[in-house]
């Protein structure tokens, strides 16, 4: 009887243990999460792949409308096909800026993105180039939500020299023709 009386003691022992291990660990892990700040997040990053592109982009809140998709390696492409100009160039850096940060703040396999607008003349279809960008990931560094945030909130505004450069920024005639606000 006594060895009964012992092994059931030896047991919730055991189990007292294993239960405060464990809640231990919880405390020590809320507490560094709490430490670490609303900064990082536990979000892992993004894997773009041919499988999910689709699904990606199509969940994006874009004003213009997706043309083209393309990853090749590390390279994504994306057309973005303007409807008009009376919105103004809100809108479009807007879409700029989010197509940007999926690529290269939320995913971690995309190291450049090239993006172009186009416009589609209604009598002949035919696209034509109004705005490129080539953003990769090594040239902007640690500027890259900076970067990207800049470029979301300039509104209607003329875009700064040091933007366009850095974000690889080329206007056409036809964009400044379109867009004259664009080039004050």
């Amino acid at each position: 009887m006594k060895w009964k009386i012992a092994a059931i003691l030896a047991v919730s022992a055991l189990f007292v243990v294993i239960l405060s291990a464990r809640l231990l660990e919880q405390t020590e892990n809320t507490q560094l999460r709490m430490a670490a700040g609303q900064g990082i997040t536990e979000e892992p990053a993004l894997q773009v792949t041919d499988v999910n592109l689709v699904d990606l982009l199509s969940a994006l809140p874009l004003h213009a409308r997706i043309v083209r998709a393309d990853l090749r390696g590390t390279t994504l492409t994306v057309d973005l096909k303007v409807r008009s100009s009376a919105s103004g160039t809100g809108p479009v850096y807007e879409d700029m800026a989010e197509l940007g940060s999926l690529a290269l703040l939320r995913s971690h396999n995309i190291n450049q993105l090239r993006l172009r607008l186009v416009a589609e003349d209604a009598w002949t279809g035919r696209q034509h180039l109004l705005l490129a960008s080539e953003m990769d990931r090594s040239d902007l560094s640690g500027d890259t939500g900076q970067l990207l945030e800049g470029l979301k909130t300039a509104g209607n505004a003329p875009l700064g020299e040091n933007l366009k450069a850095r974000l690889r920024i080329v206007e056409t005639a036809l964009w400044k023709k379109a867009y004259p606000q664009s080039d004050i």
